[in-house]
């Protein structure tokens, strides 16, 4: 039973691997497959990007996805503003 469960939680997270890749291919094409570095980003576009989040109510997923960024990144960024500001990006 518990074989079967973990099984289980495997396909759902393969699923959800699927479903991102997918989703980054038919926004970008090729493109979109491959990693982007946020170290290019300025402190604006982050900015940008962390305000569609906490003002503008786009999911988190959905601002991530959209610009090929990782959700760690993005959550680091929305961790600094909480703590310190804006400014700390």
């Amino acid at each position: 039973m518990v074989h079967l469960l973990v099984r289980c939680t495997e396909l759902a997270i393969l699923s959800i691997i699927s479903f991102v890749i997918l989703e980054l291919y038919r926004l970008y094409g090729e493109s979109g497959l491959k990693p982007r570095s946020p170290h290019h980003l300025d402190p604006s576009e982050k900015e940008h990007l962390v305000r569609l989040v906490l003002e503008k109510a786009l999911s988190l997923r959905q601002v991530y996805i959209h610009n090929g960024i990782d959700r760690s990144t993005l959550k680091g960024w929305i961790k600094k503003v909480h703590k310190d500001g804006y400014l700390a990006l």
